[in-house]
């Protein structure tokens, strides 16, 4: 794991100091190393958390003749199967490094190497012969990469932040991604906050030469034949899950486990159990009873007999963090569960330097609410009795709870009205397109449209495909974004075993019926757990999520800080409006938490980066 970036220039030599700062800037992602290659215009740096090949596997790293150079983030998790495969064709290796396989599939496969690739990455390849800059991402995007074609040079980095240290690049809002942002409570790929800097797709490579760049897809969603019988759906399952587990446990330090006590990481600890004997497993817990989830959590490590680690904070502490938190966070990111996840990374690395998580279970398998409220909403609409449950919703009380009855009933009606991929936007986003109008002052110039954003972001894939939009969007762009930043503020490195390439499309390709079934969420993982023995509260349990209690902090806590911060917001927003949605949630008239948050976190991006 690392952080990376680059610079080639168009009318000069690279100046080094400026990319030492850029470098120095993701210290953070790799405390164990740097690593420097400059080539007169063309220059590379990382900074190194060494996983594999600890005291052999600095970057940047060079063939045999030394004209292909790479620089990289990540883990290829079937390097040992793909060096043995380059040695046979006649690849000599000077490391036992995963980075250096990367430099030789090249030279056997070209621009192509990444078809081979099992893992999560964001590569820099400089071929020095063709004077050709590669940039290439994984499928599902675990590892996040910035970009930017200027006048003057073009420029790479792990994260926006590196890429904003070097004087030369120009810091102007983008507000058609500000929209978006609005929209979603983050900002998707290929679009950034800062005008003229994009980021590179999941699934896509990019090849830079002669002062321009093209983009292509490598990767895309593939249907395969999957077995028909619930019995044979469970047994590949189990044997994908465990495959996957036991070559992200490879590494030549300790691995652990991130164990909430939800259906996802209590498999990933099952394996990774009977793969590895002891395992650590680390978990928080919350004074607040609607967040808190410790409980399972230790059901599960009592059954599976892991060394589990579980720290208490109660909101005071997460109060505390949160300015240090969201002043690394280079890209305005409302998704509040990063701080959470931040304590648990943080807990974390106290012990281990790797962890393995369930994330991308909930978008393969189907496991929020959204997707049965879909099926519910289509009942709903034929009932002859909807406008009496509507006007009920109106006079319910507005509680602060983790999403509690009130919330989840308003939002659920919000959609009534829409269908489709919209009504799915607007359940898991804070504004609509209508809002905007009513809070933007630059409206016009930051209107786009969200129709044509998830038409080329889905297709050729349905977009009405639920899980599928939530895996392009969602899970690339907000929750894998919440994991590498705050587990890499930590330096410490999360693994996801069911982003599995093979797990990908196999999830992708099962029917429907065996993710959602009668209103029940991951049926199919629900049963491989009961044929595991797993105990049945685990099985039963409800999702619950990794929240934090902001609509009580809104109200309480941080109520005249947002005042103060939306009142001197009148460049961007008519701060009437937002005052009148700060009163109206502060006096229980309505749960405006999602939208309260979601700007307050962009105008503290913007006081921190701007």
């Amino acid at each position: 794991m690392c952080g990376i970036c680059g610079i080639v220039e168009k009318k000069s030599d690279v100046d080094r100091s400026i990319l030492k700062r850029m470098n120095d800037s993701l210290y953070h992602r790799g405390p164990d190393d740097e690593g420097f290659y400059i080539n007169k215009n063309v220059g590379l740096a990382s900074r190194r958390l060494s996983i594999i090949d600890i005291y052999g596997g600095k970057q940047p790293i060079k063939n045999e003749d030394g004209n292909i150079v790479t620089v990289f983030n990540g883990e290829i998790y079937n390097y040992i199967e793909l060096r043995e495969e380059l040695e046979k064709r006649g690849h000599k290796f000077a490391t036992k490094s995963d980075t250096e396989v990367i430099v030789h599939l090249y030279e056997e496969e070209g621009e192509d190497f990444v078809d081979s690739l099992n893992g999560m990455f964001a590569i820099a390849i400089y071929d020095q012969k063709k004077d050709k800059l590669i940039l290439a991402r994984d499928r599902a995007g675990e590892k996040p990469l910035y970009f930017g074609n200027f006048p003057e040079f073009f420029i790479f980095a792990s994260e926006l932040k590196s890429i904003l240290s070097n004087p030369k690049v120009s810091r102007e809002i983008n507000l058609k991604s500000l929209s978006l942002y609005l929209m979603l409570e983050y900002i998707p790929s290929p679009f950034s906050i800062i005008d003229g800097i994009n980021k590179l797709k999941p699934g896509h490579i990019l090849i830079y030469k002669d002062g321009e760049h093209t983009i292509k897809r490598y990767f895309n969603l593939t249907k395969i034949v999957t077995p028909q019988n619930e019995k044979e759906v469970i047994e590949r399952i189990d044997e994908l899950i465990c495959n996957s587990v036991k070559i992200r446990l490879r590494s030549d330090v300790d691995v652990g486990i991130f164990l909430s006590g939800g259906l996802d990481s209590s498999l990933v600890t099952y394996y990774a159990v009977n793969l590895g004997g002891k395992i650590k497993t680390f978990n928080i817990s919350f004074d607040e009873p609607s967040f808190d989830e410790s409980k399972f959590a230790k059901i599960v490590a009592n059954f599976l007999g892991t060394e589990h680690i579980e720290e208490k904070f109660d909101q005071n502490k997460m109060l505390e963090i949160f300015p240090h938190v969201i002043s690394f966070i280079d890209e305005p990111f409302a998704d509040p569960s990063i701080l959470p996840t931040y304590l648990v990374s943080k807990l974390a690395r106290n012990y281990v330097k790797v962890v393995l998580g369930g994330d991308g279970g909930d978008e393969l398998f189907g496991g929020y609410p959204t997707y049965f409220a879909h099926k519910l909403m289509n009942i709903y609409k034929i009932v002859p009795f909807k406008k009496f449950i509507s006007s009920i919703s109106n006079i319910l009380p507005v509680s602060h709870s983790n999403f509690s009855l009130d919330f989840k009933i308003k939002k659920f009606l919000e959609g009534q009205n829409l269908e489709g991929w919209r009504r799915h936007i607007r359940w898991m986003g804070a504004f609509s397109e209508e809002e905007l109008k009513k809070i933007l002052v630059p409206y016009e110039e930051s209107k786009i449209s969200l129709e044509d954003f998830i038409s080329e972001t889905v297709l050729p894939e349905d977009p009405n495909n639920f899980f599928v939009l939530d895996f392009k969007t969602y899970l690339a762009d907000d929750v894998l974004v919440k994991v590498d930043r705050a587990s890499m503020m930590n330096s410490l490195e999360a693994r996801a075993p069911f982003l599995d390439p093979n797990i990908i499309n196999f999830a992708y390709s099962l029917q429907e019926r065996f993710k959602v079934r009668n209103f029940r969420t991951k049926y199919i993982l629900r049963k491989l757990l009961d044929s595991k023995s797993f105990p049945k509260e685990v099985i039963n349990r409800p999702k619950k999520g990794f929240g934090i209690p902001i609509a009580k902090w809104i109200k309480e806590n941080l109520n005249d800080i947002i005042a103060q911060k939306f009142s001197s917001s009148g460049d961007i927003f008519k701060t009437e409006e937002l005052g009148k949605m700060l009163r109206e949630h502060v006096e229980f008239k309505k749960d405006n938490r999602k939208k309260l948050w979601t700007i307050f976190i962009f105008l503290m991006w913007r006081e921190n980066y701007l």
